[in-house]
């Protein structure tokens, strides 16, 4: 293949996406669906290093395809350009591989900030290299990036130029703050696509589907002879690309938007665990129901078990569906937030009835049947069906319902994550709780993980309220300081009382929380 040959593919993808999504569900579907294909290849398909190899490739295909519309409404960016495409799938295939082999949610919270520094400082060093960028220019292109997120946007020069022309160090600390803020606004799309690549890794195969299903329609839409419904039918083509815009762009207007949308992509993930823990757990109850007897009491265990499938599999489908509405309220709760005229939209979905309460409730029900014990297979054949026709009855009252007010949905969103982790470890492990009720240090050990979760989803939440008040300039100035200190402070003090698995991370917030204080109070001090 010539390189001119290579460039076309390049500059469209779409047959190349696929064909790496036809190559993945070939290697990753199971063997007795594929068993003449499978016997031929010598079982080679069925290597999970192959399978590894196909999906990142896939995925890493599809982020460079789609990559350029999460910049789309940025004119100053060349997010078309091969290598702006090239080093915005290196960097995101890289944090979601990542992301993948970390085994602590805290950790994982800790890997946000230089996840997003390190990944938008290669997207500026790329622009700066190839694109004539300077970074130190008061009037160049950065400029327009840091308007298009700012809320007076008409002041921004000025005052870069003011803030600039400092001399010493207070004129290198103002231009650390520049450049950080270009890194910040150039890495938060990258880091979202981590996240979501994360959550469809989970979903397999309805991400290759959907890839398949869309590079067809790209290539195959265009050339059919569809009569006068052409036009409405072309526009399909176009809606898998209108969701991600829509999903990611409101990601970068504001730093509420960025930490909303953060919390929606880790409740997904967390949704998508439930997927995971589902589809893993087919193989091992496939075995047990092998065992069962015939009878009554062999029908109800083959009643419950399957139940407990279908229920864990309920729990995710139902949770991804009640963060991907709460995606799409999100606009509107940010036109309300930013005070900008609120035009009415038919098109802003009801939030969905008993919200994260009815996978949260599927999943400790099963888990109190497949890992604790606490409810036999005679009870949970009678509640699990319960549950489930519940929560078809919440789906069909939530796409009946109107939309509610969107006011405070930052609340729903917060409460929402912060209950989830402390729900998945009360469903994993109330056992170990129970055991470690006599063990302080036992117990320490179980309940750190969701309490300091929690603790640092609810400080991160206050953080857009608290800086909403520091900007109104009525003598809070300093209120996202002391929020960043008292983080600190929290974590000084957890790193001596936790177990030394989580000691760690916990003198890594103390250092950021103290630090970033320091680095904000004098912005704030010099207003810069």
């Amino acid at each position: 293949m010539d390189l001119v040959s290579i460039r076309r593919v390049l500059d469209s993808p779409a047959p190349l996406l696929g064909g790496s999504a036809l190559v993945d569900l070939v290697v990753r579907l199971p063997e007795d669906v594929l068993a003449p294909l499978v016997s031929v290849t010598g079982g080679f398909l069925g290597s999970p290093a192959v399978g590894f190899v196909t999906t990142w490739v896939m995925f890493a295909v599809a982020l460079y395809t789609f990559c350029h519309l999460a910049y789309d409404h940025v004119d100053v960016l060349p997010a078309d350009a091969v290598g702006f495409r090239t080093v915005f799938t290196a960097c995101a295939v890289a944090l979601a591989v990542g992301i993948l082999r970390v085994d602590r949610f805290v950790v994982l919270f800790l890997l946000f900030l230089p996840g997003l520094f390190l990944s938008g400082g290669a997207l500026l060093g790329y622009l700066v290299r190839y694109h004539e960028w300077d970074v130190t220019d008061d009037a160049g292109r950065g400029v327009s990036l840091i308007q298009f997120v700012t809320p007076h946007a008409d002041d921004t020069a000025s005052e870069l130029a003011t803030d600039l022309a400092y001399d010493g160090w207070l004129g290198r600390l103002a231009a650390t703050c520049y450049v950080l803020a270009l890194t910040a606004i150039l890495g938060l799309p990258i880091l979202f696509a981590a996240f979501a690549t994360h959550v469809l890794l989970y979903a397999f195969p309805i991400p290759d589907l959907l890839f398949l299903g869309w590079a067809s329609a790209v290539r195959v839409l265009p050339r059919l002879d569809i009569g006068p419904n052409r036009p409405r039918v072309l526009r399909l083509e176009f809606a898998f690309d209108r969701f991600l815009i829509d999903t990611i762009e409101h990601a970068t207007r504001c730093i509420q938007g960025m930490i909303v949308t953060g919390f929606v992509f880790f409740g997904l993930l967390f949704a998508a665990g439930y997927l995971f823990v589902a589809v893993t757990a087919i193989g091992p109850v496939a075995v047990e129901m092998v065992g069962f007897v015939v009878g009554i009491e062999g029908t109800l265990l083959l009643w419950a078990w399957g139940g407990a499938l279908l229920t864990t599999t309920f729990a995710g489908c139902h949770g991804l569906w009640v963060w991907i509405r709460e995606l799409r309220r999100l606009p509107q709760f940010l036109d309300i937030w930013e005070g900008r005229t609120l035009a009415a939209d038919d098109r802003t979905p009801s939030r969905v009835t008993g919200f994260v309460a009815v996978s949260l409730v599927c999943w400790l029900s099963t888990a109190a049947f497949v890992v604790d014990g606490v409810l036999g297979y005679r009870q949970y054949a009678v509640l699990w069906p319960a549950l489930v026709l519940v929560g078809i009855w919440t789906i069909h009252h939530t796409v009946r319902r109107s939309a509610q007010p969107v006011t405070v949905e930052h609340g729903w969103i917060t409460a929402g994550l912060v209950v989830q982790p402390v729900a998945f470890v009360a469903g994993t492990s109330a056992g170990s709780v129970a055991a470690a009720l006599s063990d302080p240090d036992a117990l320490l050990s179980v309940l750190t993980p969701p309490i300091a979760v929690a603790i640092l989803l609810l400080i991160v939440a206050a953080i857009p309220v608290v800086t909403r008040y520091d900007d109104a300039g009525d003598g809070t100035r300093y209120g996202i300081v002391g929020l960043l200190f008292v983080l600190g402070c929290l974590a000084a003090g957890g790193s001596t009382v936790v177990p030394p698995p989580y000691r760690f991370a916990a003198l890594v917030l103390w250092a950021m929380g103290w630090g970033f204080a320091v680095f904000l109070g004098a912005v704030r001090y010099f207003d810069l």
